[in-house]
């Protein structure tokens, strides 16, 4: 049995005893395109389409503020800064009166031109990030831009010095080129460790996203915010059951190999 036929094996076991009750979930995502790697836009369009009909899609502050009235509510992140997030969520999302939140690689973005992706750095294969010009765009379409550091590193693997200045830095870039206050940052793989997590909050940041599986509650840690992860191997099925809950149990796996591990376990 391959690991999506395990997963929905669980999740049917899982929704059996799950409890219906206010919810509320960051999903995130990173190409949308035609990229090896990337979710189809036609996808990633039959999934927008499907959760503002049936949840509230809110921006990331005021998700986190608890705003909103339904009893289902999302907001929707992209990490690392790719070119097909401008060029092909955003149409979809636009259409849709909806926004979301990217956090960049600030070191992999460029005045004019559209720097390629290394696959071997971590990046998503056959990609280029945007350029400012791009992100500018979607400043000024209602996104959010956080930070997800210059380059693509584990935060875990460096020394404190290497972690300031990725954190510092890109924050910095952030705001000088879009006169804005850069409030959130997202882990790259979602690493991370109470040392990084008191590195985010000492350099200003009010969140840091993790890559957790679980809804957002009043109760977690704003540096270790949970977040969805939403595949292109997904059917739409598998979304719509991610997004009810059913496969909440991967947030409970996480946080199992987060103890043995001797980590911080939200």
């Amino acid at each position: 049995m391959n690991t999506i036929r395990i997963k929905r094996t669980l999740a049917q076991l899982w929704a059996l005893n799950s409890l219906k009750r206010p919810r509320r979930v960051i999903l995130y995502y990173h190409a949308i395109g035609e990229g090896p790697d990337a979710m189809s836009q036609s996808q990633f369009r039959s999934q927008m389409e499907w959760l503002v009909t049936h949840a509230e899609v809110l921006p990331l502050d005021d998700l986190l503020a608890d705003m909103g009235e339904t009893p289902l509510r999302a907001a929707i992140s992209f990490d690392d800064g790719y070119a097909s997030v401008a060029a092909q969520a955003e149409p979809v999302l636009s259409d849709l009166d909806v926004s979301a939140t990217v956090y960049l690689n600030t070191g992999w973005i460029s005045e004019g031109g559209r720097r390629a992706s290394e696959p071997a750095l971590g990046h998503y294969p056959g990609e280029h990030f945007m350029s400012w010009e791009d992100v500018k765009l979607l400043a000024s379409r209602r996104w959010i831009v956080g930070s997800h550091g210059i380059e693509h590193l584990d935060l875990t693997a460096v020394d404190d010095a290497r972690i300031t200045v990725e954190l510092r830095d890109s924050k910095r870039t952030i705001e000088d080129r879009l006169e804005i206050k850069c409030r959130h940052f997202a882990y790259t793989w979602g690493r991370y460790t109470r040392r990084v997590q008191r590195a985010v909050e000492e350099a200003g940041y009010q969140t840091a996203a993790s890559a957790i599986h679980c809804p957002l509650k009043n109760t977690n840690d704003r540096y270790a915010l949970p977040r969805i992860d939403i595949s292109k191997q997904y059917s739409l099925d598998d979304f719509q059951a991610i997004i009810r809950g059913d496969w909440d149990f991967l947030g409970s796996i996480q946080r199992i190999r987060r103890v043995a591990q001797g980590l911080a376990w939200r």
